[in-house]
């Protein structure tokens, strides 16, 4: 099988199940996935992660590899994941392949859905198009959402017909209406004058808690001195820690020189025992000669 019978062998698999990660169907998917990530370019592209060029991205795609396992090699999240396929030409903007339905779709044909009383909701399920696609097909055909649809700009506002208002149902201003404006207005400064007060609590509570400039300085100064004395003292020991490096290695030698010692000794008193084996045998064939 080679590799674009592989994904076309995934898509049929994945095109009516939702992937679970533990059925027989998964473990098919997860396992003809890893025949195309076993290319050895392709893993030596992967491993690069978040250090992958454009060509890098380009030569994976095609390759035919999923887009989400692009996505997990460089760390990304989704939304700047596809931000970054749109900005590189690999994908399309959002909204992009709807706007194409609305190429010939014209003002006049707009007004006369309008017209006619359907609103925007209806007119882009209609056109089989989301409402903010809509929306933006407007904004960029100069359409505002305030315009009277079926009359020209020039046109005279139609009658309205407007009911008259017979004297019991004249409706009379309150008469203590400048002493409401005033209570209105009492409470508003009531409320400023809680939040400054508020204001002015937060103030002096971070002056009481906060840290003195002089005393600050002087904290500064005593960190700084302690800082100078750990490094003196680190120092010293760096030292010492040489010193005893170099008194280590020299205890080792002579730990491998008394070793050594030890170890020809051993060999002497082998070759003493054996050269007294050897004398006491001369003694017995002397003894015999004689």
């Amino acid at each position: 099988m080679n590799r674009s019978e592989t994904v076309e062998k995934i898509e049929e698999l994945l095109r009516d199940h939702e992937e679970c990660g533990s059925c027989q169907t998964c473990k098919e998917v997860d396992s003809l996935r890893n025949k195309l990530l076993h290319n050895p370019k392709v893993k030596a592209v992967l491993d690069k992660g978040s250090y992958m060029k454009k060509s890098d991205i380009a030569f994976l795609i095609g390759k035919d590899i999923e887009r989400k396992e692009i996505k997990k090699a460089l760390g990304m999240s989704t939304l700047t994941f596809q931000e970054m396929m749109v900005n590189w030409g690999f994908s399309k903007k959002r909204g992009d392949s709807e706007m194409a339905k609305l190429k010939d779709f014209t003002t006049n044909e707009y007004n006369d859905l309008k017209a006619v009383g359907l609103n925007d909701e209806q007119v882009a399920e209609k056109k089989g198009v989301s409402t903010p696609t809509l929306t933006k097909w407007k904004k960029d055909n100069g359409i505002s959402s305030g315009k009277v649809f079926g009359r020209k700009k020039d046109d005279k506002e139609p009658k309205v017909f407007k009911p008259t208002i017979t004297p019991k149902e004249t409706v009379q201003p309150p008469q203590n209406e400048l002493q409401s404006v005033v209570e209105t207005l009492k409470r508003q400064l009531d409320v400023r004058e809680k939040a400054i007060n508020q204001q002015f609590e937060k103030i002096e509570h971070l002056k009481a808690t906060t840290v003195p400039r002089e005393k600050y300085k002087n904290m500064k100064i005593d960190f700084e001195e302690a800082e100078l004395e750990r490094i003196k003292n680190f120092e010293e020991y760096k030292k010492m820690e040489n010193a005893y490096q170099k008194e280590h290695a020299i205890v080792i030698n002579l730990d491998a020189e008394l070793e050594n010692v030890r170890e020809q000794l051993r060999q002497a008193r082998v070759e003493a025992v054996r050269a007294g084996q050897e004398n006491e045998h001369l003694k017995g064939l002397v003894k015999l000669w004689m």
